[in-house]
């Protein structure tokens, strides 16, 4: 019978491997969206140069998260 810390802090199936690909995709559908946005909003209106600091920002944040989970889901599959 597994220990309660093999059950909670053990190694996971290789199939959680998929959960970083889904991460990967959502995050890159979202730094699209934002990216789309931007552009609308950018050749549709004048905003201030804040608008296009923090559009830079949260692209940045999208664009790390997409690396890092195709990242981890590059070393999941190729460590199991």
């Amino acid at each position: 019978m597994p220990s309660i810390n093999d059950q909670l802090f053990g190694p996971l199936p290789k199939q959680y491997c998929q959960l970083f690909y889904y991460l990967s995709i959502v995050s890159f559908i979202f730094m699209l969206i934002v990216l789309m946005s931007t552009i609308g909003i950018g050749l549709t209106k004048r905003p201030p140069i804040w608008f296009y600091f923090q559009s830079a920002m949260i692209l940045g944040v999208y664009l790390f998260g997409y690396l890092q989970a195709r990242l981890l889901h590059t070393m999941c599959v190729h460590s199991l």
